[in-house]
């Protein structure tokens, strides 16, 4: 019977274990679940010049003899190269985007043409006029402002999320105020970064126009001095709030 007693004293206290984890879990999800919150968004900006320039170089070329379009080309393109080392930019800052050796058809002439090309970064961007009149004289063909940048993106990136966030943090205190409440804890916080470029109307816009011999320049290319880049946060925030 002793035995009999110790079992049902040991089943009676799982039971109450049981009872005990089980209501505790229960109050804890009723808790939350009747805590209020408040969810708001605000979006800041920042800013800033540009201090980095992303650019296309081409060399074009069109002739009657492949070997000849080619190994004027490469000369062209080893004098680039050397503008951009006499510039300070280094073999990481610039790449090859093409090369390419085409058949040109019309009626019965077939001639060959040869497209080589850069992209390039430029630190340096207030001397991008001259940057870009000593790669033309050096033989580039066609010349292209990519976009503007900045080096330091992710700085302005963060700068404008914590604007954003002392926005939203002191809009909901306010509100909280109204409700005569008082502002909790985060419960959660969503960022959305973004970062707005100047518009580049097209390539032939933004840089120089292509002619078989010579380089245009044309008079509403973007200039360094006429544009910034921008750089918004939108923060996403849920804050609890408790009465006063």
């Amino acid at each position: 019977m002793k035995g009999l007693d110790s079992g049902k004293q040991i089943l009676l206290s799982l039971f109450v274990l049981c009872c005990f984890f089980t209501h505790n879990i229960f109050a804890q999800t009723t808790t939350t679940e009747n805590t209020p919150t408040i969810s708001i968004d605000e979006t800041a900006y920042i800013e800033v010049a540009p201090d980095l320039a992303i650019l296309s170089v081409q060399v074009y070329l069109e002739g009657r003899e492949a070997a000849d379009i080619e190994e004027k080309a490469y000369q062209k393109a080893k004098d680039i190269v050397k503008v951009f080392k006499k510039y300070g930019i280094s073999s990481e800052d610039y790449e090859t985007t093409n090369n390419t050796l085409n058949d040109q058809r019309w009626k019965t002439q077939t001639t060959k043409s040869i497209s080589l090309g850069f992209e390039v970064k430029l630190k340096e961007i207030g001397r991008l006029d001259q940057f870009r009149n000593d790669v033309v004289e050096a033989g580039a063909t066609v010349f292209t402002i990519q976009s503007f940048e900045n080096l330091e993106a992710e700085k302005f990136v963060n700068e404008a999320a914590e604007n954003a966030l002392k926005k939203a943090m002191k809009n909901a205190s306010n509100l909280a105020a109204i409700a005569n409440m008082k502002l909790g804890q985060p419960l959660s916080i969503r960022v959305q970064n973004q970062s707005i470029r100047p518009e580049m109307r097209s390539a032939k816009a933004s840089g120089l126009m292509m002619t078989n011999d010579s380089v245009q320049s044309r008079d509403d290319e973007p200039t360094v001095n006429k544009t910034t880049v921008r750089y918004r946060a939108t923060v996403y925030v849920e804050f609890e709030m408790y009465q006063n």
